[in-house]
């Protein structure tokens, strides 16, 4: 919420400057650095749902990569009590250690996918329908929305 964990990077879209954000499905709160889709309803402007097809890709790339992470390197599976400082670094060597193995040869074996994540406790979200306070992430999304209807 600080603002603290991403680089203040941004990209100019549709006059918005859109900064790096997390991708969270509908439980999660809209937010500048938390993108979520609209939710889903029968009469959705096309635009809206061409955007949520969109994000719900990119979230199936993102939560695939995890999954592969969390089965190669089962550290990640389990709750990580190290100071939040080296968090990144020990992520970061699991994804060069990740790739390091396919580009020799060690292929990802499926059959690791979901072995024992009954035992990790998963977080709960609740969906909150309150308005948004921030119209800073309604106008991120609605450049976003302008952006992927001009592709």
């Amino acid at each position: 919420m600080n603002g603290e964990l991403f680089p203040r990077q941004t990209q100019l879209i549709n006059g918005v400057q859109v900064p790096i954000m997390i991708l969270g499905d509908p439980a999660y709160p809209l937010n500048n650095w938390l993108m979520k889709g609209f939710p889903d309803r029968d009469n959705m402007p096309n635009a809206h749902r061409r955007f949520n097809y969109r994000l719900s890709k990119a979230r199936m790339v993102v939560e695939r990569s995890f999954g592969m992470l969390k089965g190669r390197w089962r550290i990640l599976m389990k709750r990580n009590d190290s100071e939040l400082k080296h968090i990144p670094n020990m992520v970061l060597a699991c994804c060069i250690l990740h790739n390091m193995c396919i580009e020799n040869g060690d292929v990802y074996n499926p059959s690791w996918d979901d072995e024992n994540e009954d035992e990790v406790e998963q977080p709960q979200h609740q969906a909150e329908d309150r308005p948004i306070n921030n119209a800073t992430g309604n106008e991120i999304r609605e450049a976003l929305v302008d952006y992927f209807g001009n592709l």
